[in-house]
């Protein structure tokens, strides 16, 4: 329990302070209801002497909850500690009430001109059972209880962080390996791409490798990041696609419906991206007739809406791995935004092709940085 120490120290003028009312409180009502059998002097006398005692026994307090801190009864020494605090709850008692009947007799001194009989006080034995020390005992076990209280309190909350952070550190690994996983698979398929032109049109296949080179342009300035401005998304996929209708010519047609209030929101980088690709590469490459990608983006009630579509040759008609785009989006998506967002996919109005559709916090660019 060493890791609430520090917390314990800020607690000491709490305990200190909380000693002193308790006695002040209790010895203004003890004073009031013997009012008319007391003279003034007696009644002070009566209040500081409540003061002294609760204030003694919150000093000793502080001894016992760092004693408690140091000795906790868990453990692989539990019991030595148990004995240990038997032996010093005993030690406690009679000490706060030697401390208390002696700063009692010194205050009755002053107050009401009583002499102070150290010997005597020294030799007799009575105040030992005048007061109660079962009482005493009792208190201290308290004080321990308090102390293991307070100890497992602040073990909970040291866990939860450092759980916390752990997640954190996790859940940024997971990404990061999901984005490096995702960039490799497009180049390799471009750079493929690039191959079967050579052997068709060398200007084509220029033209493609000066596209291929804005694309890395893009991708490659400034540092990455998880979250991007839609408009940069949308460049990246833009990019792609013209890459791509080199490749297909009039057999993949595009449509953008992007509201302009969206393109400031950001989104996890490389998430339409693959989305498209896979649209491309495994709805409308398959299809003799080609086929449209369509992008949607809108904002609706706080709520970023976000839709690729094609109408394609459709789910398990292409080629194989098509499932890894949808699934590494899907796990990025719930990395980032837990249950605050929504993927589904389903077949292309008219039945052909598929549509996925996301829905994410609008949040937008400038509130992130």
């Amino acid at each position: 329990m060493t890791s609430t120490r520090d917390d314990g120290r800020s607690w000491r003028w709490l305990i200190l302070g909380s000693g002193a009312t308790i006695g002040l409180a209790s010895g203004l009502v003890s004073a009031q209801v013997v009012a008319g059998h007391l003279s003034e002097a007696q009644r002070l006398a009566m209040v500081l002497t409540n003061v002294i005692y609760w204030t003694t026994w919150a000093a000793l307090a502080l001894a016992v909850v760092s004693l408690a801190w140091r000795l906790p009864l868990t453990g692989d020494r539990r019991w030595r500690a148990l004995g240990v605090h038997a032996a010093c709850s005993v030690l406690f008692a009679f000490v706060h009430m030697a401390l208390f009947t002696f700063l009692g007799r010194v205050l009755r001194r002053i107050l009401l001109a009583q002499p102070v009989d150290v010997h005597a006080w020294l030799t007799d034995t009575r105040w030992l059972t005048r007061w109660q020390v079962e009482w005493e005992i009792t208190m201290y076990w308290a004080i321990v209880g308090l102390a293991h209280a307070m100890a497992f309190r602040a073990e909970g909350r040291a866990r939860a962080i450092q759980a916390a952070r752990l997640d954190a550190e996790l859940s940024q690994a997971r990404l990061q390996a999901l984005q490096q996983q995702m960039q490799p698979h497009f180049l390799f398929n471009t750079l493929q791409s690039i191959a079967v032109l050579m052997h068709h049109s060398a200007d084509a296949a220029e033209e493609m490798i000066m596209r291929l080179g804005d694309l890395l342009r893009g991708s490659l300035r400034g540092q990455s990041s998880a979250l991007v401005p839609l408009a940069r998304e949308l460049e990246y996929v833009g990019h792609y696609l013209a890459i791509e209708q080199m490749n297909l010519g009039d057999r993949l047609q595009v449509r953008q419906e992007i509201a302009t209030d969206a393109l400031a929101c950001t989104v996890p980088e490389l998430l339409l991206q693959p989305l498209v690709e896979n649209a491309v590469r495994h709805g409308i490459a398959p299809s003799a007739r080609g086929g449209t990608v369509r992008i949607i983006a809108r904002r609706e009630h706080g709520v970023l809406l976000l839709e690729v579509c094609d109408d394609g040759v459709g789910p398990g008609q292409g080629a194989e791995g098509t499932g890894i785009a949808l699934e590494n989006t899907r796990r990025r998506l719930e990395l980032l935004y837990g249950n605050r967002h929504a993927f589904d996919m389903a077949p292309s109005p008219g039945g052909r092709g598929l549509r996925v559709r996301i829905s994410i916090p609008a949040i937008e660019a400038a509130a992130v940085a």
